[in-house]
């Protein structure tokens, strides 16, 4: 996170009108990775996230990656019957949560995920070896934090949406990530006075990849528990928000909640769709109320950044386990 040297009093996150600077991103960061250091965390363990968008889990991302531990980012949709599988394939070295989603992993087999195991954010429980959060920065380690995992190493294992039977993870390195990242900068366009609003969900590939792009250029997001389309007008009013991503149905949402309670959209200079599927007809509906036509980015959620291209010039091989027969 280099903006904690040169931007560090800058603004990076805005979460319920609560700021945080680089600095204070960095300092936490370091913080938890030391904690988790003393926990036991190193570099192969996996880290099962389990949050909707917060600050917390963009220090939790960058404590893994300090560490070379890599995490497996649970959407915070799933009930127990999803997650139970999902966490017992990830096999955690600890997990961490929130307290309004905890219900869907308390009943989860200790064999799985140990209770001495289990944090959660923003809340506390009566159940035994729950811990709340900031029990992760009470012990801490001295020592060099200095990791340094290889490129191809795995880094984030992304839930695929559409898996059948065993669940089934999306893997990404330092390399895709990075790769990805810079390919965004480049060719995105963001300028020195962007601010992004960030609804999409940071468990999800297109979240991540977008929060880890605005860090690395210096563009401060506004961060949204989740999506909401009249919270995410208002926020683009009240915080002059200059670019917006989402997905079609959030624009269609968008578009009815500003027809029928119009907002001052006239900070917004970019609109882009994650999906590269939004219908034309939405699109030109979209220029009349929103103020401009979303841009259209084709990617599919799971795998941006590793089969929608190749980190060397060449043929791009895909490649299947055979079937057995019979």
């Amino acid at each position: 996170m280099h903006q904690a040297q040169t931007r560090a009093k800058k603004r990076g996150v805005v979460f319920h009108e609560e700021i945080w600077t680089y600095e204070r991103l960095a300092a936490e960061t370091e913080r938890l990775a030391r904690g988790l250091a003393a926990r036991g965390v190193g570099p192969g363990d996996r880290v099962a996230l389990h949050m909707m968008n917060r600050p917390e889990l963009v220090v939790a991302y960058y404590a893994c990656f300090k560490l070379g531990g890599y995490r497996g980012a649970v959407a915070n949709r799933f009930k127990f019957a999803e997650l139970a599988p999902i966490l017992q394939r990830l096999k955690p070295a600890l997990y961490i949560g929130e307290a309004d989603l905890y219900d869907n992993a308390a009943p989860v087999e200790v064999s799985i995920l140990a209770p001495g195991k289990r944090f959660v954010v923003n809340g506390t429980f009566e159940d035994h070896g729950v811990q709340p959060w900031e029990a992760l920065f009470d012990v801490a380690t001295d020592e060099s934090l200095s990791v340094s995992p290889a490129s191809y190493e795995p880094a984030v294992l992304i839930k695929h949406i559409r898996d059948h039977g065993q669940p089934k993870f999306v893997i990404h390195t330092p390399a895709t990530l990075s790769e990805s990242v810079d390919l965004i900068i480049k060719h995105w366009g963001f300028s020195a006075d962007d601010i992004v609003i960030m609804p999409l969900p940071m468990a999800h590939m297109s979240g991540l990849i977008s929060f880890l792009s605005y860090i690395q250029f210096g563009a401060p997001f506004v961060l949204l528990q989740c999506f909401d389309a009249d919270t995410v007008l208002d926020s683009i009013e009240r915080h002059r928000c200059t670019w917006c991503l989402g997905f079609p149905a959030h624009y269609a949402a968008l578009l009815e909640c500003q027809r029928a309670r119009p907002r001052n959209l006239a900070s917004l200079r970019n609109l882009s769709d994650r999906s590269g599927c939004l219908p034309d007809r939405s699109a030109a509906a979209g220029s009349f109320d929103l103020g401009r036509t979303p841009l259209q980015c084709l990617g599919r959620n799971g795998v941006v950044g590793s089969l929608t291209f190749g980190l060397q010039h060449g043929q791009v091989v895909r490649s299947r386990r055979a079937r057995k027969s019979g």
